[in-house]
């Protein structure tokens, strides 16, 4: 965009005015000889006052046009200077004008950038998205924006981000200004930012892989502990260790595996971890197992706990629900359901239920004293108690979407 020089429209005065005799020349004046003085005072006054007031509005024009110049100039120099490339072309794709940042983009000098095709600095691969991207401008009184690469005549390439919209312009034609951002140190920042993530996630990797080998070698240990024991009643603690090892080494095995390394996908590792569980405890009985488990996803700092209150209650009603003579069809229901951003937990068995007399909040059960502690400290959730018939539990603990998929 250049620049006028100030005053450049000052000698129009000199043509107008010739044009301005001639047209008085065809004007027919009254005899002067026919006037009376007082007559030709008032008309010369008015021809005074007239020429007074064409030379105040002759200035206040000139002083228009000095400020219309200025303001010219500034927006000139806001437009060369401005740190991101401003150009526009016609229907036919031709660059009409171009800023300095915007020459700089296209390595190519302004001068050379004008009546040139803008879709020639285009990389082959990205020039079917540009097609897209003029239809869309052409179509569409809205501001359309497009992610790209532009070549420059070196060879090299820049991302750009291009923010265009269609404007009339002189004699109606469409034009199209648009906006060029070079997105080379976002696109530089992004790829550190996935890098350092991709480094993250794969330390993150190694310590759920360490932590599960390390939970599987105690659960192996145990094992081969209470395998040893001939007491019974030794041997039971460490089969209750076992199942609460277990079950967090699932955690940790199930997000060795996930792509997600922050979420545990809960109707898999539920369902395992109930049948684990009761192959554990279950003596070799015939259990049901009924399963009501809604696909979630919930963080380690939730699906931790809530496996682990799983694990215990499940332990207890095999251990405790279905003694010898039981005659029914011993049924353990496992559910799991979110409500109104609460999630449900439920626990419960069609056994004998309590014995008369005795209360959860004053058995000297240590398991259940840890389930109570699981789901309302750990969790921050409510525990109820159904029965009989049976034994039920209810958890519902906050289901946290800031943390949870």
């Amino acid at each position: 965009m250049t620049k006028r020089p100030v005053g450049s429209a000052l000698p129009k005065a000199d043509g107008l005015r010739r044009k301005a005799e001639k047209a008085a020349r065809l004007i027919e004046f009254p005899s002067l000889d026919r006037l009376t003085p007082e007559e030709i005072r008032k008309i010369v006054h008015s021809l005074q006052v007239h020429q007074i007031e064409l030379e105040m509005q002759n200035e206040e024009l000139k002083r228009s046009h000095l400020d219309l110049e200025t303001a010219r100039d500034r927006y000139s120099d806001l437009y060369d200077f401005a740190p991101i490339g401003y150009t526009s072309f016609g229907s036919n794709g031709l660059i009409l004008e171009a800023n300095l940042a915007a020459a700089s983009l296209l390595g190519t000098e302004r001068g050379r950038l004008i009546r040139r095709s803008f879709a020639s600095f285009i990389v082959a691969e990205d020039e079917d998205a540009f097609y897209l991207f003029r239809r869309r401008i052409d179509s569409s009184p809205a501001r359309q924006s497009l992610e790209l690469r532009l070549r420059k005549p070196d060879g090299s390439t820049i991302p750009v981000r291009l923010d265009a919209v269609s404007v009339a312009g002189p004699e109606s034609k469409a034009q199209v200004r648009m906006v060029i951002v070079d997105l080379t140190e976002r696109k530089k920042a992004e790829t550190l930012l996935q890098s350092a993530l991709e480094e993250k996630e794969s330390l993150l990797h190694e310590v759920h892989h360490r932590v599960k080998n390390n939970l599987q070698a105690i659960v192996s240990l145990t094992q081969m502990k209470a395998a040893r024991t001939t007491n019974p009643e030794a041997a039971q603690p460490l089969l209750e260790l076992l199942g609460q090892a277990q079950a967090m080494a699932m955690v940790y095995e199930r997000l060795f595996l996930s792509q997600n390394m922050a979420h545990i996908e809960m109707r898999a590792y539920l369902k395992q971890l109930a049948e684990f569980v009761l192959e554990a405890f279950g003596g070799g009985r015939t259990v049901v197992l009924d399963l009501d488990l809604q696909e979630m996803s919930l963080d380690i700092e939730q699906a931790l706990p809530c496996g682990m209150l799983i694990n215990e209650l499940e332990t207890n009603a095999l251990k405790y629900a279905f003694p010898p003579g039981f005659d029914e069809k011993p049924v353990i229901r496992i559910g799991l359901r979110k409500k109104d951003e609460m999630v449900r937990v439920t626990i419960a068995d069609n056994g004998v239920g309590l014995p008369p007399g005795v209360k959860i909040g004053t058995t000297d059960s240590l398991g259940l004293r840890l389930a109570h502690l699981w789901a309302t400290q750990q969790l921050g959730g409510t525990w109820a108690i159904s029965g009989p018939p049976g034994l039920g539990f209810q958890i519902a603990f906050p289901f946290s979407p800031e943390k949870n998929t």
